[in-house]
């Protein structure tokens, strides 16, 4: 009853369309570690272990398009080549452009790839 009651909440609120695509399934996607290694580099890695990657935003991104086997098996992840984390997440220290004095609080810094990041 009361889940119920909150879906037909958040319908009325936000209409059906945006409702559901709360529920859709994102894809994953990666941050390239350039000190490591390149975009270009890590992208001929992985595509020759048929992932099938798109560019993401912002610059040093992928978007996971299909995976043949589990990314966090990867030599590559094991090697600290790429994060797996959020499109939304590398947005922020993006924009942020915070120099090397500067002070940063993440308030939402859990578990720590925005900080790894900046």
């Amino acid at each position: 009853m009361f889940r119920q009651e909150i879906i037909e909440r958040y319908e009325n609120a936000f209409g059906k369309k945006f409702f559901n695509t709360c529920f859709k399934p994102i894809k994953r996607s990666i941050r390239v570690n350039t000190l490591k290694i390149t975009p270009g580099q890590l992208a001929i890695r992985l595509r020759k272990q048929r992932f099938v990657l798109k560019k993401g935003f912002p610059q040093n991104s992928y978007v996971i398009e299909r995976e043949r086997k589990m990314l966090g098996g990867t030599l590559e992840y094991l090697l600290g080549y790429f994060y797996v984390q959020e499109l939304t997440s590398l947005i922020p220290p993006q924009w942020l452009k915070p120099e090397e004095k500067d002070k940063v609080l993440d308030m939402c810094a859990a578990p720590g790839g925005k900080t790894t990041h900046l």
